[in-house]
């Protein structure tokens, strides 16, 4: 499979090695159409398998992959924890370059996704946001590249790859109509989906969100009032007009007849 989930087989699986690791994806659009993406891999250097991984120059490596994909990466360590994370942020200037620009990113060759559908529709009173995609984490470090992960490592990862936990969070404009993430939060217009990944895993991801135009909804709906007092108007000044009318023929034909 040329396409073989290149994020996590060489960013993540990497650190798989040491044991207690924890990497986030986040990817995000919002009502300024930015775009922003972060990965971030916690390590803890307090375990005895960080010290056994110096043949396996990891902040190297990590931070390489980062900033192939065109990431800023920031390395902050201490005693007890290394924390790498890579980001990217990209203004837009219309809510379909944002999605474009993340479409890119979600079906790139980098992507952590075997499969990813995703796709905006826009209308007057609203826009919606589909994404179906497939994770696979099952027997990764095996499909791995062997170049990348020698051979004689892949036992070694295998044993701590079950202790290490994995997080996908995406955030889109709008409310969530229909989702299979394991939590969602909704703040300032934005809803944020999570989903909580392990080694082995093989999962489809679903998220349906809609925004609601509201500028838009609120034009139409002082449009729709000004046009219903305009015709309310018109159909009391017409039926005056009627009413004055009839008024009138009563009063020359009951004249006429005196007359």
């Amino acid at each position: 499979m040329k396409k073989l989930l290149i994020l996590i087989a060489l960013l993540l699986v990497a650190a798989f090695l040491v044991g207690c690791t924890k990497v986030s994806m986040e990817y995000k659009l919002d009502l300024n159409n930015t775009l922003e993406v972060n990965y971030t891999l916690e390590i803890d250097k307090t375990i005895e398998e960080f010290e056994d991984a110096s043949y396996y120059d990891l902040k190297n490596a990590i931070t390489a992959q980062l900033e192939l994909q065109g990431l800023q990466v920031e390395v902050n360590e201490n005693a007890t924890l290394l924390v790498i994370s890579g980001t990217l942020e990209k203004q837009h200037d219309t809510r379909k370059e944002a999605y474009e620009s993340l479409d890119a990113i979600l079906k790139s060759e980098y992507s952590p996704f075997v499969s990813a559908g995703f796709e905006y529709s826009s209308s007057f009173f609203e826009d919606e946001y589909n994404f179906d995609a497939k994770i696979m984490l099952v027997d990764l470090i095996r499909r791995s590249d062997p170049v990348v992960i020698p051979t004689d490592m892949q036992e070694v990862l295998t044993m701590y790859a079950n202790e290490s936990e994995l997080s996908l969070t995406i955030s889109l404009p709008g409310e969530t109509v229909d989702t299979n993430a394991d939590s969602q939060e909704y703040s300032d217009n934005v809803t944020t989906t999570t989903w909580n990944l392990k080694y082995g895993d093989e999962k489809d991801i679903s998220l349906n969100s809609i925004i609601v135009n509201q500028e838009n909804v609120e034009y139409h709906e002082n449009l729709t009032s000004s046009t219903n007092k305009i015709w309310r108007i018109l159909l009391y000044c017409g039926g005056g007009a009627a009413l004055a009318l009839v008024v009138f023929l009563i009063i020359f034909f009951v004249l006429r007849r005196k007359g």
